[in-house]
């Protein structure tokens, strides 16, 4: 039986809860986790159930790092920012006796507070894979989201990916490639892409967990798919400073079945005025803090980022980014991160304030 890993409400505060088959976790570092509180790991606590422990970490305001950076590509900031939270939490987790190996580095799982951006994780005491393999989980992560304009960054990541090859991950190497000076990079890095070379690449789909894990040597896949590295199949996002609100630069809209989406909100106060908004970019993040989602929703009960639409095949869908007061469709409660269908006429509850959903055929 398999570590498992799954969302729990109670209340108003969500958990992912890490479910341990009897027998096969580490008992003392159970016991360190019980006993004290790292500052690099969520708060936790334990349960016992049908002869498993369960692991119950508070993950209340916070985003999984997947979702959060799901439109804002990486820069050499962000890279650092992750890598050097990892480091602590190596060093600290190691200060307590407890093994690398159960930090969990895949992002759907590491959590940042918005506002602070501070990084946390959560610790497995499970059956678990290798410190260096589980790094690939993340490092994919990265390479899959980096800004490749960026130049800093896309060294950083290259230096990020390298490392793994050469099987020396240490705290140590880690805090060397992200440092401000120095040498970042132990290999021959790619060839430099000009911005025009940038607007003419195709879209490359295949992944860079393909080429991390493949036959040949880092060094030579580097060297071979340099010039194909440039991922343009998503809107290109900046952040202007000016108004704080994410900026698309092309705009994705639902083509295939010719729909657009709105929301329209329920129960308007009389002499109040509904808010009805239309969907045009996906994902379309909704919640009250403006500089971090699409569409504010003001309200004490709302999020700072609430809820995430999607649309795929002409469909839309809705998930709930983790919120404290949850989100509802059709009055059924959402799982966090887990995305719903919605139909024509659907009715979503974003904590205490009703939406209805409306499908338009395209002009």
């Amino acid at each position: 039986m398999e570590v498992s890993f799954d969302y729990v409400r109670n209340h108003n505060k969500n958990y992912i809860s890490v479910c341990i088959p009897q027998m096969s976790g580490v008992y003392h570092e159970i016991c360190m986790l019980r006993h004290n509180e790292l500052r690099t790991l969520l708060g936790v606590s334990l349960r016992f159930i049908d002869n498993s422990e369960l692991l119950d970490y508070d993950v209340s305001g916070f985003s999984s790092l997947s979702s959060f950076f799901d439109r804002k590509k990486l820069d050499a900031a962000d890279i650092r920012s992750i890598i050097k939270a990892l480091c602590e939490c190596v060093e600290e987790t190691e200060m307590y006796l407890l093994s690398p190996d159960g930090i969990v580095l895949n992002p759907q799982y590491i959590y940042i507070e918005p506002t602070l951006e501070t990084k946390v994780f959560i610790y497995n005491a499970g059956d678990r894979e290798e410190f260096g393999r589980n790094l690939g989980e993340l490092i994919r992560f990265i390479m899959d989201r980096v800004d490749f304009k960026d130049g800093e960054a896309t060294t950083l990541a290259y230096a990020l990916f390298a490392l793994v090859d050469e099987d020396c991950v240490s705290v140590d190497k880690l805090r060397e490639y992200i440092s401000e000076g120095g040498e970042t990079i132990p290999v021959s890095g790619p060839p430099a892409i000009s911005e025009e070379k940038i607007s003419e690449k195709p879209v490359r789909k295949r992944s860079f967990f393909d080429l991390l894990f493949g036959r040949k040597s880092m060094k030579t896949q580097l060297t071979e798919h340099s010039d194909s590295l440039v991922r343009d199949s998503l809107p290109a996002i900046e952040f202007d400073t000016q108004d704080k609100r994410f900026v698309t630069q092309d705009i994705e809209k639902d083509d295939e079945n010719g729909l657009q989406f709105s929301l329209e909100e329920l129960d308007v106060p009389e002499g109040g005025e509904a808010e009805r908004f239309m969907m045009t970019t996906f994902p379309y993040v909704v919640g009250k803090q403006a500089d971090i989602v699409d569409r504010c929703i003001e309200g004490p009960a709302i999020s700072r980022r609430h809820a995430k639409f999607t649309s795929e095949g002409g469909r839309l869908y809705v998930e709930d980014l983790n919120s404290r007061n949850g989100t509802f469709l059709n009055n059924v409660q959402l799982t966090v991160e887990k995305r719903c269908p919605v139909s024509d006429g659907d009715v979503i509850s974003l904590a205490n304030r009703r939406f209805m959903v409306t499908a338009y055929p395209m002009r």
